[in-house]
């Protein structure tokens, strides 16, 4: 079973864990918007015009899976620098900024064992809705789907 391949993480203090995620979101949803408004104000457009743009990523430490594509057109590994997130700006921020901020091409490597949580299936009504799979065939599905135009409906039942 996938499942039993996922180490699963439990809290020391269960009780304090609430409040360390909603800090934890909280900061991680405040810092792209204040890189965004640099954005805005090295522009001179209004602070919340690039609102949403811009994606956090927190790689493991010790696992490479993202890898972006240089100017070759070869995939060169980013490899995680402890301690920080990786912005990953997006296609609509290059079409606002006219090429100003760059978009990159990027994909995972990573053959992560995915499928519902036990206990979110039984707060779910008790059946599972979608398959098990692995994310790096996820990701290549999706992206096979977007480019020829359809929506992925991968791993539904």
């Amino acid at each position: 079973m996938l499942a039993e391949s996922i180490p699963i993480c439990r809290p020391s203090d269960p009780s304090c864990f609430r409040d360390l995620m909603e800090d934890y979101v909280s900061r991680c949803t405040d810092l792209p918007r204040k890189i965004l408004r640099g954005i805005a104000l090295a522009l001179g457009e209004p602070l919340d015009m690039f609102e949403g743009l811009l994606t956090l990523i927190n790689q493991d430490d010790d696992i490479t899976a993202l890898q972006v594509s240089n100017i070759e057109g070869e995939w060169i590994p980013a490899t995680p620098v402890p301690g920080t997130f990786v912005c990953n700006i997006g296609d609509m921020l290059k079409i606002l900024t006219n090429g100003i901020y760059e978009s990159i091409v990027h994909q995972t490597n990573y053959d992560a064992a995915v499928e519902p949580l036990e206990i979110c299936v039984e707060r779910s009504g008790g059946a599972k809705k979608f398959m098990g799979s692995i994310w790096y065939d996820i990701a290549r599905y999706v992206t096979r789907d977007k480019k020829h135009g359809s929506e992925s409906r991968l791993g539904t039942r």
